[in-house]
């Protein structure tokens, strides 16, 4: 599974998933999404981390 929240009380996005070998994770990024505007969200997951962008940063 993945969940994606994001919270403009806290400024951060949280990611919660489950790996290949079943553990449930939880991943936090301090970053804001509720300015008023439209964004573009990208995750990479790999063996060893994940990767957020936000507007092709």
């Amino acid at each position: 599974f993945l969940e994606v929240e994001s919270s403009g009380l806290r400024n951060e996005i949280r990611l919660f998933f489950q790996t290949s070998d079943q553990r449930q994770q939880r991943e936090v990024f301090p970053y804001s999404l509720a300015d008023g505007h439209w964004h573009k969200v990208s995750l990479a997951f790999s063996a060893t981390q994940v990767v957020l962008h936000i507007d092709c940063n």
